[in-house]
């Protein structure tokens, strides 16, 4: 039986001038930066995102449960908290409670945590955080501070594809389910990074540079056992795996300038390097 690794502090290595959790480089598990330029990235998309849903938070129509004063939520691959900051800022979800999933959170050592938890204290409101390998199932921690089953009203899970092992999918949504009570909430959000051109002026063929990385991204993701397609499964995997009332949407996000008279919370030229 292998033993999934389970990160127990926050060090950092710097490797090609970008920050890296130390625990991802040793271990191969969600190899991107954590360096403040992915930080403002992650800020960023995550605001592309809630345009694209609407400026919809959360996509459960019952939410929060009206019988619940202070609704429970888990978010997976929390980071430094772009959707919680929404959740009790943006949202009219101030009472939730919420627990941030992640490997790394940027701040604290090794002496001064509690059993992997902490609060935060970055300028996003308070929310939980707690340590942990998503490629290991929740009931093999046997920590003060494991998530236990039938524990939250609503669970986020967003942008892990980097992160997740392929085989591990079916398994990890079955502990979302798990861990939600009844007519509890699951909403889910990947990236396909494919990349098309609706009116010839992209190009894309072998010798263009968005195909050559697109390739070798594709081809890194496989060899190193994760799913570049995930997004396409998630549907399927809910059903397999008992949830009721699924919906499954795909959005083309799209390259360059947004159109004018789009949300205000878009990123401009000034927000995004590279733009």
């Amino acid at each position: 039986m292998s033993v999934i690794p389970q990160p127990l502090d926050d060090r950092a290595a710097v490797f090609h001038a970008r920050t890296f959790a130390s625990f991802s480089l040793r271990n191969n598990v969600y190899c991107v930066p954590v360096d403040e330029h992915e930080e403002q990235r992650q800020y960023q998309l995550n605001r592309i995102i809630r345009d694209v849903l609407d400026n919809e938070i959360v996509l459960a129509p019952n939410f929060p449960p009206p019988d619940i004063d202070e609704p429970q939520a888990l978010d997976c691959g929390v980071g430094k908290g772009a959707w919680v900051e929404d959740l009790l800022d943006v949202g009219a979800y101030p009472d939730c409670e919420v627990t941030g999933v992640d490997i790394y959170f940027g701040q604290g050592d090794e002496e001064d945590e509690d059993d992997g938890e902490d609060s935060d204290d970055d300028g996003v409101q308070e929310f939980i955080k707690k340590r942990w390998n998503l490629n290991a199932p929740f009931r093999d921690d046997r920590s003060r501070s494991r998530i236990r089953a039938e524990r939250f009203d609503l669970v986020n899970s967003r942008l892990l594809m980097d992160g997740i092992n392929t085989n591990r999918w079916p398994a990890y949504v079955q502990d979302l389910y798990n861990v939600l009570k009844p007519g509890g909430w699951l909403q889910m959000v990947e990236l396909e990074l494919k990349f098309q051109s609706d009116n010839g002026r992209l190009r894309l063929d072998d010798e263009g540079a968005l195909y050559s990385w697109h390739r070798w991204y594709y081809h890194t993701m496989v060899q190193d056992g994760r799913d570049p397609k995930i997004g396409e499964r998630l549907g399927g995997l809910m059903r397999q795996y008992r949830f009721q009332n699924v919906s499954h949407r795909s959005h083309r996000l799209q390259i360059g300038r947004w159109n004018e008279g789009r949300s205000s919370g878009l990123p401009t030229e000034e927000d995004v390097p590279g733009y």
